[in-house]
């Protein structure tokens, strides 16, 4: 299942519990759920209006390693290299500036020439491009880098009710309505006047 797209009802969004769910403006989408090889990855976040993701600088790589705690696998990037120039270009056809190599790699051999990331240290691979892997999107416009987990949305959702309903005592209490008007004195009256009618009610032996 892909997670934020505006093409997807939100009702779902909010419905799929095991998503890492990168809402509000967040540079780096993860999409942890659905399975591309390389270049079906690349169709699919342009379908969503992003571009594949381009790591370009160790303040991208620290935004992306944000998703670590969140999946268990190996993800595309947008970087791809090439067998004849032994080179390598992002999906923007942007060239390659920043590198995160695992040891031994890039090695562009039997057509290994499209770049994953690994989850267990979040360095980078070359790797077979017709695999399917989970893949990483990119907001071309948006530059803020947080993350927003299912779990935090739910524990915003009930600190909010909270705070809600601690603003409505407070402005009963505050502006006397009607839910609030019965006053300590007037309770007392109450009680003084009930007394008074059960002494009158009592028979005297």
């Amino acid at each position: 299942m892909l997670i934020d797209v505006v093409d997807i009802p939100s009702l779902i969004i909010l419905c799929s519990v095991f998503t890492v769910d990168l809402i509000y403006g967040s540079q780096f989408k993860l999409y942890n759920r659905d399975m591309a090889s390389w270049s079906e990855g690349k169709q699919k976040c342009q379908y969503v209006g992003r571009n594949f993701a381009k790591v370009n600088s160790q303040s991208d790589q620290d935004a992306v390693e944000l998703l670590s705690p969140y999946f268990t696998g190996f993800f595309w990037l947008g970087l791809k290299g090439n067998e004849t120039n032994l080179s390598f270009t992002w999906s923007d056809d942007t060239p390659l500036e920043y590198t995160n190599w695992a040891d031994g790699f890039p090695s562009l051999i039997d057509g290994k020439n499209c770049v994953r990331m690994r989850h267990f240290d979040n360095l980078w691979e070359t790797f077979n491009c017709s695999e399917r892997l989970n893949y990483l999107c990119q907001d071309p416009v948006v530059h803020k880098h947080y993350v927003v987990t299912m779990e935090t949305k739910v524990k915003g959702v009930i600190l909010g009710l909270c705070v809600m309903g601690g603003l409505v005592v407070l402005c009963c209490l505050v502006l006397q309505l009607p839910c609030c008007k019965t006053t300590a004195a007037d309770k007392l009256t109450d009680i003084t006047f009930l007394r008074t009618k059960d002494e009158e009610n009592t028979p005297i032996t």
